[in-house]
């Protein structure tokens, strides 16, 4: 727990107090210099106190904090004040174990703790936020999305309609259960042709994301699941259009999971041939938040994570300037349509970098530490009854690489 200075003076009053013994007159020129919060702290010292001076004044909103913090100086008590909950001290598992060593006046309980569930480095909410969220009488629930994230834009660029999950972070309803999810843009082609295995690993490897606390765009597992003779199989039309059909069991329809906090996963591709030829790769995302009654929902616990701020924004950053701009190198130029598509890519790569200058000045691409240092999980599941039986001692070696969890 967060520890105060103490003086001398306290470590002696805690052994042998003789404060009690004073005269009442004493006591009382001491009690007129007090603050209503620290009378009331004082009436908690012993009945006598508690009896012969009684509270005559009301505690204001910031009193009644200071008070809980005062009490929570007494050694072996497992409550824990938290500067939301003003009037009332919280068990100590209300609080994440990141945050028991912290200033109580900074401190808070798991409803309110922000900065957990990472949408983008720019954007975080709290177990509050989407409660009060998903209570909303629409049917679906959204969360502005990242402003670099152009995945609506790669449709609009195709004369496609948009989705929720295109245009904004949306929670849904999944049986008794609520889903977080969107769509991110991987990588824009100037063909019309699906992007094959390699060309695909490299724009994964480039980008390396995280799409959930335990899973990276770039890991092997993630890369294996996209298959591009599937995406072949499942064009509808002489417009290009690779839908998934409904009650097939393929990768490209049902998608993939994470094995650690059943997020899942579903690559998007889109081709269009007129009037601007373009290629684009997202990945569908849909992140199990539970039935958000209970921040220690484990499904809850299993979508928080910790960054390392501002190295995270940075390299996600780069990485987001570094597509925009690889995306322009093969548009071939002397047309309007693709001469209009390179300078849509240069303008948003632009944006991020003239937002990047406002909270670093390293140069692009230049940071040492890669993106998995700065984002980690932050509650470790239980092993599930499939990789208790496995024979590795646990979790996948291959899927639990890099995932050094902090809780």
């Amino acid at each position: 727990m967060y520890q105060h200075y103490i003086t001398p003076g306290e470590v002696e009053n805690s052994k042998k107090s003789t404060l009690h013994r004073l005269p009442p007159e004493i006591i009382l020129l001491i009690v007129q210099h007090l603050k209503p919060f620290e009378l009331e702290c004082l009436r908690y010292v012993c009945r006598l106190f508690y009896h012969n001076y009684p509270t005559t004044r009301l505690l204001t909103t910031q009193g009644k904090f200071e008070l809980q913090c005062l009490l929570e100086r007494e050694p072996g008590l497992k409550k824990m004040a938290c500067r939301m909950c003003w009037s009332k001290r919280h068990d100590k598992s209300m609080f994440y174990p990141l945050d028991w060593d912290q200033n109580p006046h900074y401190r808070k309980c798991k409803r309110y703790r922000r900065g957990l569930l990472q949408f983008c480095p720019y954007q975080s909410a709290s177990f509050d936020d989407v409660v009060h969220l998903s209570k909303s009488s629409n049917r679906a629930y959204q969360f502005p999305k990242c402003s670099h994230d152009a995945f609506d834009m790669a449709l609009a660029l195709q004369e496609r309609p948009c989705l929720f999950q295109d245009e904004t972070w949306t929670i849904v309803r999944w049986g008794k259960c609520k889903v977080l999810t969107t769509t991110t843009l991987v990588a824009i082609y100037p063909s019309a042709k699906i992007p094959s295995m390699a060309d695909a690993e490299r724009a994964f490897l480039a980008l390396d994301i995280p799409l959930c606390p335990h899973l990276h765009l770039g890991d092997p597992c993630v890369i294996k699941q996209y298959r591009p003779d599937l995406v072949t199989s499942h064009k509808v039309g002489p417009i290009h259009q690779f839908n998934t059909v409904q009650n097939c069991c393929c990768l490209h329809c049902r998608g993939f999971k994470c094995r650690f906090c059943d997020s899942r996963f579903r690559f998007r591709v889109h081709v269009k041939k007129e009037p601007l030829t373009s290629t684009c790769i997202g990945v569908l995302i849909m992140r199990n938040l539970g039935k958000l009654k209970d921040p220690n929902d484990p499904c809850w616990l299993r979508q928080l994570s910790v960054t390392k701020l501002p190295e995270f924004r940075t390299q996600w950053s780069d990485r987001i300037v570094a597509m925009y701009l690889n995306s322009t190198l093969g548009i071939p130029q002397g047309d309007v349509e693709t001469t209009m598509l390179s300078r849509v890519l240069e303008n948003k790569a632009n944006s991020v970098l003239k937002e990047r200058d406002g909270w670093t000045t390293a140069p692009l691409g230049n940071l040492p530490v890669g993106i998995r240092n700065l984002h980690k999980p932050l509650w470790k599941p239980p092993l599930s009854r499939q990789d208790k039986k496995s024979g590795t001692g646990g979790y996948d070696s291959q899927i639990s690489r890099d995932k050094n969890f902090l809780w």
